[in-house]
């Protein structure tokens, strides 16, 4: 496990830190007060991941916190004020911890690193980054049984590894192609009897006008996030 130190005051701190990364093996490491603390993020879903950790102290251990810092890449760096803390302090008798950590946004990256805190001063390992599984939108096959008021509209779903009550599949749709664009629309919700077990779905839209073009735009919204998919058409049959 490589680590790089970094000694700064509080209002010196602030790093980017390297690419995204959706995986769940990058490592870091810090050593300082005759303390090390090792970290690595596992188990990345679309709202949460764990942290996990091990921590190593010497007879005369002078650190006064440690642990791990992380904050969203919306915040453009991370710094002292605008980082969440987590304090290695529930250890096992190896040393080890863990932090599972929920209420991320799919999709969104994040920066983080351990710290050793040694009389107002942090010692930092190298910034990381991870990124919060992104959310799939259903994806329409096949549009079927076309009528004046009505059609059926075919797909698949691809379910999130993490999934809320607050998830929701749907269509929206309008006959105005440029409404849609700026996602207004009517909205018809996929339902659980919609969905089959292996994710297929089959969706009827009703209520709708003879001899018109609809455009769709398929979408799934979790928490405080809505993803779309692609835009399709399709054209009502006449009276």
């Amino acid at each position: 496990m490589s680590f790089s130190l970094l000694s700064c005051d509080k209002g010196d701190l602030d790093h980017k830190g390297p690419a995204l990364s959706s995986a769940d093996s990058l490592e870091v490491s810090v050593s300082a007060g005759n303390l090390t603390i090792g970290a690595s993020v596992k188990d990345i879903t679309e709202l949460s991941a764990t942290f996990f950790g091990e921590v190593a102290r010497g007879s005369s251990c002078s650190a006064r916190s440690y642990g791990i810092m992380y904050t969203s890449v919306e915040s453009d760096s991370l710094t002292i004020n605008n980082a969440l803390k987590l304090l290695a302090r529930e250890l096992d008798s190896n040393g080890r911890f863990s932090y599972p950590m929920g209420n991320f946004t799919p999709g969104l990256g994040y920066l983080w690193t351990v710290f050793v805190e040694i009389d107002g001063e942090f010692v930092l390992g190298e910034v990381m980054t991870f990124a919060a599984l992104s959310l799939q939108p259903p994806t329409v096959e096949k549009i079927v049984d076309i009528f004046y008021d009505e059609v059926t509209l075919k797909g698949h779903i691809t379910p999130p590894s993490e999934v809320s009550r607050n998830l929701a599949y749907g269509i929206l749709y309008s006959k105005d192609k440029q409404s849609l664009e700026n996602h207004m629309g009517d909205s018809h919700e996929i339902g659980d009897l919609d969905i089959k077990k292996n994710g297929a779905f089959s969706s009827r839209l009703l209520g709708l006008k003879p001899d018109t073009e609809y455009f769709f735009l398929p979408y799934i919204r979790m928490e405080r996030q809505t993803v779309y998919g692609v835009m399709g058409n399709f054209r009502t049959d006449s009276i």
